[in-house]
């Protein structure tokens, strides 16, 4: 008979492997006895979470294998709310950086937006004039090795100034102590940029400039990282267009996929199908 973290279901290629979930387990909230018992595994619902995201289906579609969608959405919900995603997204990201010999806190990032088509579902949406797109506008702020800081979601009609001051607002000196220098190309060459990277951040803003007479996508040292972690994420399904009512899911998405992305660094010698010992060494940094 299974045990409660055990599903009996054939498994799909998004689904945690016992190594991530022996890294995932720690970081989401025991049941306190309070309320209505728990009965469905948190595991089944993170699978469940991680197969609409990779897939890109509704609610409504979810395999009938799975947790009810109510059950999955309620959770989801939860966990957008109380800043789950964003939280595990950032103890990912510093164990993998101290896993390739890095000081888990970066000294300098890239920030780039990214216009995407919006699909009827309702929400905020805006027209980008520049891309000839109508949806909305992704922001995010990277490290070096491309891997997430922030994101903010946006109406497209937004400005990249507006967007970057959200991005940048979401951090803290506290939370980047050694932050110093975000790299950024020449629509964020703006007066009110500079000012708030350096009076929130004390970060200089540096603008990479493309190679005089350079046509169509040339790669700009230090900058070009945020463009690959671009497609790294619209590898997902759920990232072809902006399928999400609010903000607040789009930007949980994000980081959702950047989770499972940071999940198979951790545990990189792993296969969907693998069922061995969880990697200790990893589970001990992040648990601690």
């Amino acid at each position: 008979m299974p045990d409660a973290n055990t599903s009996a279901r054939k498994s799909y290629s998004s689904d945690l492997t016992a190594d991530q979930w022996a890294i995932l387990e720690p970081m989401f909230p025991p049941n306190t006895g309070r309320g209505r018992r728990q009965t469905i595994p948190i595991k089944e619902i993170i699978d469940a979470v991680f197969y609409i995201n990779a897939s890109g289906c509704t609610w409504a579609d979810l395999p009938h294998d799975f947790p009810p969608p109510s059950s999955v959405s309620y959770h989801y919900t939860k966990w957008v709310k109380n800043g789950t995603w964003r939280r595990i997204n950032d103890a990912l990201r510093e164990a993998v950086r101290v896993q390739a010999g890095r000081d888990p806190h970066p000294s300098a990032g890239a920030l780039d937006s990214q216009t995407i088509k919006a699909a009827p579902t309702g929400g905020h949406r805006g027209y980008d004039g520049g891309k000839g797109i109508n949806g909305r506008k992704r922001h995010i702020l990277v490290d070096t090795l491309g891997l997430v800081i922030a994101v903010t979601v946006t109406a497209a009609s937004a400005s990249d100034a507006a967007g970057a001051i959200g991005v940048l607002r979401q951090v803290s000196r506290f939370e980047q102590p050694r932050l110093r220098t975000i790299f950024v190309d020449q629509a964020y060459h703006r007066g009110e940029v500079y000012t708030f990277a350096d009076q929130h951040l004390s970060c200089t803003v540096h603008v990479g400039n493309r190679p005089p007479g350079a046509q169509g996508f040339v790669p700009i040292r230090k900058r070009w990282v945020v463009e690959r972690t671009f497609g790294w994420l619209i590898q997902s399904r759920r990232h072809a267009k902006d399928y999400e009512r609010t903000f607040a899911s789009s930007e949980s998405q994000l980081y959702i996929t950047h989770v499972r992305i940071l999940l198979r660094r951790l545990t990189k010698s792993t296969k969907p199908t693998d069922s061995g010992p969880a990697s200790i060494a990893a589970n001990h940094s992040l648990a601690a």
